[in-house]
Formats: structure tokens, C-alpha cells, sequence
């Protein structure tokens, strides 16, 4: 995850003066970014389809960064069909970075 939140920031997708927030902590990007990035990917096309593997990731900035025991959701709207929602609880701890499985 690390090289992937890099590229992103190299691309400026997070603000593009931001450091890397994976292992600098307080150097998030100035508002909420959320990024993709794709394990599997069979074709070059943005549609996850079967048997390819993508990974959401938030960078929240400063001002928005969770809490330890609080509740964030991550909605996913697609072209057709119901949204799919995700509601996590942040752990009491968090490090650089946590998996929200």
C-alpha cells in the first residue's frame, strides 16, 4: 500500500503537495481524499469485474481523521443497482494505517 499511496501523490491525486501519509504522520492531504488502486486488474477499463481485486483507500485530512471507537461509512454508488455501503468502528488504536477488512 505504500508504493500505491506514493503513486498517488506523485499523480496529484492527493493534493499533489502532500507528503506520502503512509509513515508521515500530520502530512495528509488539506480535504478528504479517497483512492483506488487495483491487485488484480485484467484489463485497463475502471469496471471491477469478476476475479479482479480493488482496495478503497481514505486519506482523511486532519481536520476529518476519525477517532478511536468512532463509526465511518464509505458508500460505493455504481451504474446500476443499489448502493453498496461499508460501515466500519476504528480500532482504539490506530497506526499508519488500518485495515478496515
Amino acid at each position: 500500500m505504500t508504493a500505491a499511496m506514493a503513486a498517488a501523490n506523485t499523480a496529484a491525486c492527493l493534493g499533489g503537495g502532500s507528503a506520502n501519509p503512509i509513515g508521515s504522520p500530520g502530512t495528509g492531504p488539506a480535504t478528504t481524499k479517497a483512492v483506488v488502486y487495483w491487485t488484480v486488474q485484467k484489463n485497463t477499463n475502471e469496471i471491477l469485474e469478476p476475479g479482479e481485486h480493488a482496495n478503497l483507500v481514505i486519506v482523511y485530512s486532519n481536520a476529518d481523521r476519525p477517532s478511536p471507537s468512532q463509526e465511518v461509512k464509505a458508500e460505493l454508488i455504481l451504474d446500476s443497482g443499489a448502493p453498496v455501503e461499508f460501515q466500519r468502528t476504528m480500532p482504539p488504536m490506530v497506526d499508519k494505517f488500518t485495515n478496515m477488512g
